[in-house]
């Protein structure tokens, strides 16, 4: 009779929770490794006593992972509510569209 906890471990439904800790410490390593910070793994255990002889055990796990930063915008609000990246106070400039112009670039060879 083997009473490790990993023993227990992979044989609690039929590997499955030992395969789904280990596929989120792998995500929690990416996380990591790609944005800094910290993750967290946790996991419980909850054992109950069915009778005198037997116990159930069952798991849960959960992963907390840093995430990219979201870069912050200003917006202004209008008196309605509506956003807006323009503030309300700025005058428009009547600023000319200006139209760009390709040419051909020579090469050494047309040169």
């Amino acid at each position: 009779m083997n009473n490790t906890f990993a023993a227990m471990l992979a044989e609690l439904n039929k590997g499955a929770v030992q395969a789904d800790l280990g596929d989120k410490l792998t995500a929690a390593v990416a996380a990591v490794k790609m944005h800094g910070g910290k993750a967290k793994l946790k996991f419980t255990l909850t054992i109950k006593r069915v009778n005198d002889d037997a116990l159930e055990l069952s798991a849960n796990s959960v992963v907390q992972v840093p995430i990219a930063p979201v870069k912050a915008a200003i917006f202004y609000a209008d008196a309605e509510g509506r956003l807006s990246r323009d503030h309300p106070n700025q005058v428009d400039l009547p600023f000319p569209v200006i139209r760009t112009v390709t040419t051909p670039h020579a090469t050494a060879a047309q040169a």
